[in-house]
């Protein structure tokens, strides 16, 4: 592990405000993320309720990240910042699993790069939505800085193979 990478998480976590703390711990609590990682940016209307096929869709591209994110989990093996440092202090339960990369991370860029081709008038908020809710993930004190790339790059990739697929 880099130093900076550690390092980076204790900066964080010096200057960690209260109302930080709060809107971590609430982005954790989603169900169906999609849904509420977008309502606000797309309106009332981008409900699961209204829109059974989009929930549908989203789900399997959820199964799709699972199918790439633990293997690459696995195959890193990377701890936790606060498995590696007893001084980082997460501010949510221990997330189970390797650190590398954030399925958090890469689920908020997945979302953003597959919302922003249906509406792409939307993608700077969408990007805007990913970063914050990627690097929340640092704040928490449950991954490294080099994790949320980690998972970027992955959600980049995913996409690819996806819109490559044609089945």
């Amino acid at each position: 592990m880099a130093r900076g990478d550690l390092k980076g998480v204790l900066d964080v976590q010096k200057g960690r405000t209260a109302e930080q703390t709060r809107r971590v711990q609430a982005h954790d609590l989603w169900e169906d993320n999609v849904f509420p990682f977008a309502r606000d940016i797309l309106g009332d209307a981008f409900d699961k309720e209204r829109l059974p096929l989009t929930r549908q869709f989203f789900l399997r591209v959820q199964e799709n990240l699972v199918e790439v994110l633990m293997p690459a989990r696995k195959y890193f093996a990377r701890p936790r910042p606060y498995e590696q440092e007893p001084t980082v202090k997460p501010v949510l339960p221990p997330p189970e699993g390797n650190s590398y990369p954030s399925g958090h991370s890469m689920d908020s860029y997945l979302n953003a790069t597959l919302l922003s081709i249906a509406v792409p008038e939307k993608h700077g908020e969408l990007f805007a939505r990913a970063k914050s809710h990627a690097d929340s993930r640092v704040l928490a004190g449950v991954h490294y800085p080099s994790d949320l790339q980690g998972g970027q790059i992955a959600a980049a990739a995913l996409v690819a193979a996806l819109l490559a697929d044609s089945k």
